[in-house]
């Protein structure tokens, strides 16, 4: 308890210290933002023409080729045969020949801690988020607490309402812990020991306008069945790490009418920091359980396998989303490695290897053959997956799972639109949908890495072209971290 107690006032002191030392402007998408608003809003009517749909929404990969798919107050009017097509006069063409269009890319387990975060994800697909903490504090706290994003509900509100340019957001409310063995301070975290407790926040959480809550693994067990209780009274969904206690077991959470909705990091499955892995006939059961009751799963292999080996962090500060990442995040990597190495050389018996990898991979591949419902996310900005970027390398690390192109595709676009209750307005291309798309030079379908080389992103109905977001992203380079 001691040294959790030190680490997060070590990050917060190394937080203040970067943020001092280095001059950079927290606002810088939100000034750019707001000069795109300001300037010639898009056509009411557009048309990507020529263009090969992959829609999202069928059980097996489906390619309509060569259509024009008709963008209308933002959203899909019409998706007709080129051929024979005429084009009116006063409709914005998009010249898409030859290329693919598939929905924008949902990342379903983010924290949002800066809104310059939000024009990486932009920059990457990204076009809807589930933020995993959500909060509201001082603007002052902003100055010693690694997130200046101080007011998420204002953000997902003006994203909505079209006074800012971002992903679609669903976010829960501060991260539900017990006081006992807690991990995050006040406000990132709420802590909740009591019933009394537990059904005022749920409560709360609804009232304000918060989408679901998030568990963490420190709380009671009973606390926490009560908490997913209270949460789907409230007509909210319950997602979380998966706890511990004596006498507790994860098939609790798999079955009932209270059970889980999303379970996380594959936490219950595997339990690195716990030096726990499933037996064979246990893990067999589980999968069983989440396939039958449609729990759904977000492996986030990219943040678990970057666990696994701390001491290649100079590989990970290499890669090319460093260099549009906050440098408050660094404190906190740092922070993070030491206090995992210190962890896995003082538990017995806890040997965090390739073992715990390959784990991960075979659960994923393992929960998929099953038909258990599979959700992309990340967990960016935690240990170097950079905001967007981390998206693509989720989607390379579900195919080496095992799944399919196209399957690791519909766990980022009309997977979460199915468990947010939300697949009549977005995750596949089709009429009345809102227009956030991909327009890709290659078929992703061939190739999942490729989706990186894309031509365009429409979201909500405004189109970036490639060279449009990489010059945002380098001001965002020079100026935004």
């Amino acid at each position: 308890m001691g040294r959790r107690v030190l680490f997060l006032p070590l990050v917060i002191i190394l937080s203040f210290a970067t943020y001092c030392s280095k001059g950079y402007n927290v606002n810088y998408w939100e000034q750019q933002s707001d000069l795109l608003l300001a300037s010639a809003p898009p056509a009411r009517v557009q048309v990507f023409t020529g263009v090969n749909v992959i829609p999202m929404d069928t059980e097996e990969a489906v390619i309509l080729e060569n259509c024009n798919v008709y963008i209308t107050d933002a959203k899909i009017s019409r998706i007709v045969p080129a051929s024979g097509d005429t084009i009116a006069q006063d409709v914005a063409v998009i010249d898409a020949s030859g290329r693919y269009l598939i929905p924008g890319l949902a990342d379903m387990h983010l924290h949002l801690g800066t809104k310059n975060d939000l024009l990486p994800l932009i920059a990457n697909g990204v076009t809807t988020v589930r933020n995993m903490s959500g909060f509201s504090f001082a603007k002052i706290l902003s100055l010693i607490i690694p997130y200046d994003a101080n007011d998420t509900l204002k953000i997902k509100r003006r994203i909505e309402q079209g006074s800012m340019i971002g992903p679609r957001m669903f976010t829960s409310g501060a991260i539900l812990e017990s006081s006992k063995g807690n991990s995050w301070p006040w406000p990132i975290a709420k802590f909740i020991d009591t019933p009394e407790a537990a059904k005022k926040e749920v409560a709360s959480e609804k009232k304000k306008g918060y989408d679901f809550i998030k568990l963490y693994h420190s709380l009671d067990p009973e606390i926490y069945r009560l908490l997913i209780a209270e949460a789907h009274a409230q007509g909210l969904k319950a997602s979380g790490h998966i706890p511990r206690g004596e006498g507790f077991k994860f098939t609790q959470l798999l079955e009932g009418p209270d059970r889980i909705d999303c379970v996380e990091h594959l936490r219950g499955y595997i339990d690195p920091f716990e030096g726990i892995i499933l037996s064979q006939d246990e893990l067999a059961g589980c999968i069983q359980l989440s396939a039958q009751n449609r729990i759904w799963n977000c492996p986030t292999l990219v943040v678990n396998t970057r666990w696994i080996a701390p001491e290649q962090a100079g590989a990970f500060y290499s890669e090319e989303g460093m260099r549009f990442s906050s440098p408050r995040l660094a404190p906190f990597w740092h922070a993070s490695e030491k206090r995992w190495k210190r962890h896995i050389t003082s538990t017995p018996g806890l040997k965090y290897s390739g073992e715990y990898a390959q784990s991960y991979f075979e659960v994923t591949r393992r929960l998929y053959e099953s038909g258990a419902p599979l959700l992309l996310g990340t967990d960016a900005p935690f240990l170097y997956c950079y905001p967007g970027f981390a998206v693509h390398e989720e989607l390379r690390l579900l195919v080496k799972a095992g799944l399919t192109p196209y399957a690791a595709l519909r766990c980022a676009t009309y997977n979460p639109a199915v468990y947010l209750s939300k697949s009549d307005e977005f995750g596949s291309v089709r009429p009345d949908m809102r227009a956030d798309l991909i327009l890709t030079d290659k078929n992703p379908l061939e190739d999942i890495t490729s989706l990186k080389e894309f031509s365009g992103i429409m979201v909500n109905g405004r189109y970036f072209e490639k060279s449009r977001l990489d010059t945002l992203m380098e001001g965002l380079a020079r100026h935004g971290r």
